[in-house]
């Protein structure tokens, strides 16, 4: 999981999810809740960038679709699911009932690297493909 996020930022870089004068404003309501403690809640919540699902989806919309989809399927259920399941074991901790999918999705994840890094060095969808065979 930690491979997809680290090749999102890669190729993509960061994206912020309002353009600064938004946020800025978003950030200027925010200043005004009155409670010192309620304030600093919010205020580390709010974020000026995409979460991570949208980063996996972005990720996922990168490579030859039918690679992705052969390899995850839905590509927003897919990140829905990869999203919850790295949520959970940071902060629940390993669930016995659930070890096999966080190793199903981390192992699929893991591979959806390959076609997206043979996107970015311009190989076509078809040796995408072909890869994912063998």
């Amino acid at each position: 999981m930690v491979v997809a996020e680290s090749l999102q930022t890669s190729l993509f870089g960061t994206t912020p999810r309002w353009n600064k004068e938004r946020f800025k404003a978003l950030r200027a309501i925010v200043d005004r809740i009155p409670d010192a403690q309620q304030r600093a809640w919010v205020r580390a919540r709010i974020k000026n960038e995409t979460s991570f699902r949208e980063r996996l989806i972005e990720l996922a919309s990168f490579p030859n679709q039918l690679a992705v989809e052969l390899l995850v399927g839905d590509a927003e259920v897919w990140a829905k699911r990869v999203v919850d399941a790295r949520n959970g074991l940071a902060h629940n901790g390993a669930d016995p009932q659930t070890s096999g999918d966080i190793f199903e999705l981390t192992e699929v994840t893991l591979f959806l690297a390959a076609p997206a890094l043979m996107q970015e060095i311009g190989l076509s969808g078809e040796v995408q493909l072909e890869a994912l065979r063998r």
